[in-house]
Protein backbone atom coordinates (compact mmCIF):
# COMPACT_ATOMS: atom_id res chain seq x y z
CA UNK A 1 0.00 0.00 0.00
CA UNK A 2 1.86 3.23 -0.86
CA UNK A 3 2.86 5.52 1.56
CA UNK A 4 0.54 8.54 1.01
CA UNK A 5 -2.81 6.07 1.03
CA UNK A 6 -5.36 8.20 2.25
CA UNK A 7 -3.32 11.12 3.01
CA UNK A 8 -3.33 14.45 1.43
CA UNK A 9 -0.69 13.78 -1.12
CA UNK A 10 2.89 11.71 -1.24
CA UNK A 11 4.50 14.72 -0.50
CA UNK A 12 2.58 16.28 2.24
CA UNK A 13 2.89 12.77 3.60
CA UNK A 14 6.38 12.48 3.12
CA UNK A 15 7.11 15.98 4.99
CA UNK A 16 5.10 15.36 7.62
CA UNK A 17 6.93 11.90 8.47
CA UNK A 18 10.03 13.51 7.95
CA UNK A 19 8.73 16.27 10.86
CA UNK A 20 8.04 13.93 13.13
CA UNK A 21 10.65 11.74 12.39
CA UNK A 22 13.17 14.93 12.98
CA UNK A 23 11.04 15.90 16.45
CA UNK A 24 12.01 12.59 17.91
CA UNK A 25 15.06 12.57 17.18
CA UNK A 26 15.86 16.22 18.60
CA UNK A 27 14.13 14.45 22.09
CA UNK A 28 16.62 11.34 22.13
CA UNK A 29 14.20 8.90 20.44
CA UNK A 30 15.66 7.74 17.26
CA UNK A 31 13.59 6.15 14.11
CA UNK A 32 13.77 4.75 11.32
CA UNK A 33 12.16 6.18 8.54
CA UNK A 34 10.13 4.28 5.50
CA UNK A 35 11.79 5.44 2.26
CA UNK A 36 8.85 6.63 -0.48
CA UNK A 37 7.87 4.64 -2.96
CA UNK A 38 8.49 6.31 -6.40
CA UNK A 39 6.35 3.65 -8.38
CA UNK A 40 3.38 1.19 -8.29
CA UNK A 41 6.25 -1.47 -8.35
CA UNK A 42 8.20 0.67 -5.42
CA UNK A 43 5.11 0.31 -3.41
CA UNK A 44 4.56 -3.41 -3.77
CA UNK A 45 8.29 -4.22 -2.76
CA UNK A 46 9.15 -6.56 0.13
CA UNK A 47 9.36 -3.30 2.42
CA UNK A 48 5.64 -2.81 1.43
CA UNK A 49 4.76 -3.68 5.13
CA UNK A 50 6.91 -1.20 6.58
CA UNK A 51 5.47 1.31 8.93
CA UNK A 52 6.38 5.10 8.07
CA UNK A 53 8.03 5.27 11.16
CA UNK A 54 9.88 2.51 13.29
CA UNK A 55 11.06 3.37 16.74
CA UNK A 56 12.25 0.73 19.26
CA UNK A 57 9.05 -1.78 19.52
CA UNK A 58 7.00 0.70 18.29
CA UNK A 59 6.05 0.84 14.32
CA UNK A 60 3.77 4.44 13.72
CA UNK A 61 1.59 5.14 10.80
CA UNK A 62 1.91 9.02 10.31
CA UNK A 63 -1.01 10.23 8.25
CA UNK A 64 -1.55 13.98 6.77
CA UNK A 65 -5.52 13.47 5.81
CA UNK A 66 -6.82 16.52 6.89
CA UNK A 67 -10.84 16.36 6.92
CA UNK A 68 -12.45 13.97 7.60
CA UNK A 69 -10.47 12.14 10.62
CA UNK A 70 -10.79 8.38 10.20
CA UNK A 71 -9.09 7.71 13.49
CA UNK A 72 -10.34 4.27 13.91
CA UNK A 73 -9.50 3.03 10.43
CA UNK A 74 -5.83 4.38 10.39
CA UNK A 75 -5.26 3.16 14.00
CA UNK A 76 -6.38 -0.42 12.68
CA UNK A 77 -4.21 -0.38 9.77
CA UNK A 78 -1.37 0.59 11.93
CA UNK A 79 -2.10 -2.13 14.81
CA UNK A 80 -2.56 -4.54 11.83
CA UNK A 81 0.98 -3.99 10.31
CA UNK A 82 2.58 -4.28 13.78
CA UNK A 83 0.84 -7.33 14.39
CA UNK A 84 1.82 -8.22 10.55
CA UNK A 85 5.39 -7.56 11.55
CA UNK A 86 5.91 -9.05 14.81
CA UNK A 87 6.13 -5.22 16.36
CA UNK A 88 4.71 -5.09 19.66
CA UNK A 89 2.69 -2.10 19.54
CA UNK A 90 0.83 0.06 16.60
CA UNK A 91 0.54 3.55 16.92
CA UNK A 92 -1.15 6.52 14.55
CA UNK A 93 0.39 9.99 14.34
CA UNK A 94 -2.25 12.54 13.05
CA UNK A 95 -1.27 15.35 11.73
CA UNK A 96 -2.88 18.77 12.41
CA UNK A 97 -2.36 21.16 9.45
CA UNK A 98 -2.64 24.33 11.04
CA UNK A 99 -0.66 23.25 14.02
CA UNK A 100 3.01 23.09 14.92
CA UNK A 101 4.26 19.57 14.28
CA UNK A 102 4.49 19.03 18.05
CA UNK A 103 0.86 18.94 18.66
CA UNK A 104 -0.20 16.58 16.22
CA UNK A 105 -1.75 13.58 17.73
CA UNK A 106 -0.07 10.15 18.94
CA UNK A 107 -2.79 8.01 19.25
CA UNK A 108 -2.80 4.49 20.81
CA UNK A 109 -5.06 1.71 21.66
CA UNK A 110 -5.95 1.60 26.12
CA UNK A 111 -4.22 -1.82 25.98
CA UNK A 112 -0.96 -0.58 24.11
CA UNK A 113 -1.02 2.92 26.26
CA UNK A 114 -0.90 0.31 29.14
CA UNK A 115 1.78 -1.64 27.36
CA UNK A 116 3.86 1.60 26.56
CA UNK A 117 3.64 2.87 30.63
CA UNK A 118 4.71 -0.56 31.53
CA UNK A 119 7.40 -0.41 29.38
CA UNK A 120 6.35 -4.07 27.55
CA UNK A 121 7.43 -2.55 24.49
CA UNK A 122 10.93 -2.49 25.03
CA UNK A 123 13.31 -6.02 24.56
CA UNK A 124 14.62 -7.26 27.77
CA UNK A 125 17.91 -5.82 29.20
Amino acid sequence: MPAAYGNKSRSVHTAVRDLVSLYLDARGIPSTSKRTPTSLSDSLGEDALDPDLALDGVDLKVTSRLRPFRISEDLEMAQRTAAIRGTMLGALIQWRSEQPIEQAYAIVSLDDFAKLVRGDHLPPP
